[in-house]
């Protein structure tokens, strides 16, 4: 989610466009959203690494077959 912000921020350092008060309202949007979604999801201890567990069980399983 920091792609759109770092664009805007190549540009500006970059090519020299300034800034307008839109792309400063919809970055700071874009910030939001991206907090948003880091703090509402909860964690869990230990999903990843049972997630991945259950990919490479998948997998084997059905390298087992043949």
């Amino acid at each position: 989610m920091l792609e759109p912000m770092s664009s805007i921020c190549f540009c500006c350092i970059l090519l020299g466009e300034t800034v307008q008060p839109d792309t400063i309202e919809g970055g700071l949007f874009i910030l939001a959203g991206a907090a948003l979604i880091g703090y509402s999801t909860p964690i869990r201890p230990g999903a990843s690494e049972k997630y991945f567990r259950d990919m490479w069980a998948r997998f084997f399983q059905a390298l087992h077959a043949l």
